[in-house]
């Protein structure tokens, strides 16, 4: 096969590729005389989608590469669609002649002649060059070739117009989004964080030293550290957002302002009586749920996670008082409440209580026999209730339960009931009979409600205890029947009665928020200063140091001020503060005036805890979160050693032998204090701190502010927190 034999026709643009397109040579043996060509309005108007040809046609690859007789890949079969944007096609004569007029209109071309072929180099315009990456991504498919020459194909031609393709909506997203991943890839280099200076470094125009003033050794470190991904802080903000959504959406928001909020309205008395109730609800100005349901989500609060001394003595207490009660019964028959004799009304009812009953005789023969039902057990009991007035209990009686009228669970050995009201269960069912005594067939106005952060009860009605947002009991008649701890509490019941036991709550608090502002704040913090440093330490390391400073702030907290609802990672990201400081301690080589980055920090962390005196931010947990977070910085985070182990060994050795000198010190801190304050937490030993509350929100506040109660809620003064 000789180069004059073929007869061939060459396509200018088309879809091959910029790159190719731009740099294609290709080799034009001599043909006959068939020049195509025409005017530009005639090639801006056709645009042919096939070509034809008299002769095989090699590939353009194969024809570059045409020395000699070779095998060649040939062009696919199928029928040949061009790109929208195909220019029409050009032929040389036998003497190398170009034709202007088509060069002119689609590309420069540039003519050349080796020792037996010339070439045709042809570069499309910029309006062609951007339709090449567009074309059939057929034309590149090899086929099948023959000894010597290739196996013909016929290229069936397509119409000679036709309108041009307008891409859809999703297919240009799709190719933005396609060509934006292909750039980055290929084009884009992420810059790698810098040790010593990060996100708050470049904030305050640190300087850094050059590269070229480090000494070798150091270059080297620098250069093998892993450049980590920050996916710990990804996974840690998304869960947090999509808790705090849901909070909002099932809880909704609570009171919104800066002090607390009084609400007042007229409900239902005990007394079957509309009075007037007041009360004062703390606000919440991060707009989310108010705090009584932050407390059931699992916000940290000290007296659902230990028994907490002060709160057990006050239920202790009032369990104590309940033994004094009676059931004051009105004359009318409207109804009657358990209630004390001071708090039952003289005139219009009557106060019954078998510890201030005058002594009865016991009748010979009782008299009612007939009345109760022979198939029932324990009808001695009950005739005892009726005619003794249950002589062997100096307690109650209790509104609607009697010990000998209960079915289930019967006062009888073993389970005989107690002369302590405290101990008495809840009555399931009674005896039945033709009559009951007074406190016994009354209706009862008012069961117990559990109301208020601290788990207080009170005998009120169900429109009273709606009103004040408690926990109404309607099958119970005594506040020691129930738990309201559990009611306050809420996630999960204890597994041992009266012992609060959530110490989850240490670590499940860190992914709450008090609402849609804290969420955004903690989200804006975390990517942009957690993320940075991740890309240093790695997810591991962050992991540690996010959950360990946030679990320590949280627990030191809840010592110093346990009735202090808390929600937030308030203490994990104090705890990256002090991270950064061990930074600049461990990379300070590499910076220009290190003691400036100190100041620097210094001064972030001293704005944040006057932040903390203002009664919206806990500042127990800001200060433990920060002394956890730089102890375990010192012990987590990676260093580089100054001295060259070739040239200075036993330097080298030294640095080494100082750094774990450090963490060893770091240890005998962390360890000592995390084992105190867990002590202290568990065991439940009570903290006596007057001043502990004043470095939460100092007592001048309340004057500058103008509102007496700006400082309450702090956790120590019991009265202070939601008066009713």
């Amino acid at each position: 096969m000789g180069p004059s034999s073929l007869d061939t026709v060459i396509p200018i643009g088309g879809s091959l590729s910029e790159s190719m397109a731009e740099s294609q040579c290709v080799p034009l043996p001599a043909v006959k005389k068939n020049i195509y060509h025409g005017s530009r309005e005639y090639f801006a108007s056709h645009r042919p989608v096939a070509l034809r040809t008299s002769t095989p046609t090699p590939s353009l690859k194969s024809i570059c590469s045409l020395d000699g007789e070779v095998f060649f890949d040939q062009l696919a079969k199928p029928e040949l669609h061009i790109g929208p944007t195909v220019p029409p096609v050009a032929t040389v004569d036998d003497e190398g002649k170009e034709t202007d007029a088509l060069l002119e209109t689609y590309g420069a071309a540039v003519g050349r002649r080796n020792r037996r072929f010339r070439t045709l180099c042809v570069v499309p315009p910029p309006s062609y060059r951007e339709q090449l990456a567009f074309g059939d991504s057929r034309l590149a498919m090899p086929t099948k070739t023959t000894l010597g020459r290739p196996e013909p194909i016929d290229i069936v031609p397509g119409p000679t117009e036709r309108p041009p393709a307008v891409p859809s909506l999703g297919d240009r997203i799709l190719l933005n989004v396609k060509s934006g991943i292909i750039d980055n890839r290929q084009n884009k280099i992420r810059t790698r964080r810098k040790m010593g200076e990060g996100v708050f470094g470049r904030l305050c125009l640190r300087k850094m030293k050059k590269q070229s003033e480090l000494p070798a050794n150091l270059r080297q470190q620098i250069a093998n550290t892993s450049d980590e991904r920050p996916f710990f802080t990804y996974w840690i903000t998304t869960v947090q957002v999509i808790i705090c959504l849901l909070s909002v959406l099932f809880y909704g928001f609570g009171p919104v302002g800066f002090s607390r909020v009084e609400r007042k309205e007229l409900v239902m008395h005990t007394s079957v009586t509309l009075k007037m109730v007041s009360m004062y609800e703390p606000a919440n100005f991060w707009l989310g749920p108010s705090h009584a349901n932050l407390i059931r989500l699992g916000a940290k609060y000290s007296p659902c996670m230990r028994l907490e001394p002060s709160i057990w003595k006050l239920i202790e207490k009032d369990r104590r008082d309940e033994n004094q009660t009676g059931c004051c019964i009105y004359d009318d028959g409207s109804g009657c409440f358990q209630t004390t004799e001071e708090n039952c009304p003289s005139y219009g009812a009557r106060f019954h209580s078998w510890s201030t009953r005058p002594p009865r005789r016991r009748p010979s023969k009782p008299q009612v026999l007939p009345l109760f039902d022979a198939t029932y057990t324990g009808e001695k009991a009950v005739v005892e209730a009726l005619f003794s007035g249950n002589s062997k209990y100096t307690v109650g009686p209790v509104c609607g339960q009697d010990p000998g009228m209960c079915k289930t669970p019967p006062s009888s050995p073993p389970t005989e009931w107690k002369n302590d009201l405290s101990q008495w269960p809840i009555c399931e069912s009674v005896y039945k009979v033709s009559a009951y005594p007074d406190h016994m067939k009354c209706k009862l106005t008012g069961r117990p409600c559990c109301l208020m952060q601290l788990g207080q009860c009170r005998i009120a009605t169900r429109e009273y205890c709606a009103f004040v947002q408690g926990t109404y009991h309607e099958n119970a008649t005594l506040c020691s029947q129930v738990h309201c701890m559990e009611d306050v509490c809420g996630m999960v019941p204890f597994l041992i009665k009266d012992r609060p036991d959530q110490a989850s709550r240490l670590f499940i608090s860190l992914f709450l928020h008090a609402g849609l502002i804290h969420c955004a704040l903690t989200v804006g913090l975390q990517l942009w200063l957690l993320r940075d440093l991740e890309q240093l330490i790695g997810w591991r390391r962050m992991a540690i140091l996010y959950f360990g400073s946030g679990v320590g702030g949280n627990m030191a907290s809840s010592i110093f001020v346990p009735f202090l609802p808390q929600v937030g990672p308030t203490a994990s990201l104090i705890g990256i503060q002090g991270s950064l400081l061990v930074e600049v301690y461990n990379f300070g080589d590499l910076i220009d005036t290190p003691w400036k980055a100190y100041i620097e920090h210094l001064f972030v962390i001293l704005v944040l805890l006057m932040i903390g005196l203002f009664p919206w931010v806990d500042n127990w947990t800001h200060l433990f979160g920060f002394i956890f977070g730089l102890l375990i910085s010192v012990v987590i985070f990676p260093y580089i050693n100054l001295m060259d182990m070739k040239k200075d060994p036993e330097g080298y050795e030294k640095e080494q032998r100082r750094r774990k000198l450090i963490i060893a010190g770091a240890l005998l801190i962390l360890i000592p204090l995390t084992a105190t304050l867990t002590y202290i937490f568990f065991w439940n030993i009570p903290i006596e701190c007057k001043w502990c509350a004043q470095f939460n929100c100092l007592p001048f506040l309340n004057i500058l502010i103008g509102d007496q109660h700006f400082c309450d809620n702090q956790g120590l003064e019991l009265e202070n927190i939601l008066p009713i």
